[in-house]
C-alpha cells in the first residue's frame, strides 16, 4: 500500500507490487550481530518483486519507502503485549 501511494504520488509507474516474507527464528544467545542475549530473535526474509517500466532511481526510490513502511517499523522494533481477560 506504501509503495501505491508513494508511485501514484510521484507518477512512477508502477504496475504491480508481489511481496514475499518468510519468518524464522534462532536463540538470541546464538546470534553473534544481536543486541539481546535473551529469549529467541525473529528473522524476517522480505523479497519485493516491482512490476513496471522502472528506472534504477524508481526502483531505489520505491525500496526506500518499503523500508520506512510502519509495518515495517513496528516489526523492526520492541514489541510488548500486554494480555489479560475480560468479561
Amino acid at each position: 500500500m506504501t509503495l501505491h501511494y508513494l508511485a501514484k504520488r510521484d507518477n512512477i509507474p508502477l504496475e504491480g507490487v508481489e511481496v514475499s516474507v518468510a519468518n524464522d527464528r534462532m536463540y538470541a544467545k546464538d546470534c553473534a550481530d544481536c543486541t539481546s542475549h535473551s529469549g529467541y530473535i525473529h528473522h524476517f526474509e522480505v523479497q519485493i518483486k516491482l512490476r513496471g517500466n522502472l528506472t534504477a532511481e524508481h526502483r531505489k526510490k520505491l525500496l526506500d519507502a518499503a523500508n520506512r513502511c510502519p509495518v515495517r517499523k513496528t516489526l523492526s522494533n520492541e514489541i510488548r503485549i500486554d494480555e489479560k481477560l475480560v468479561d
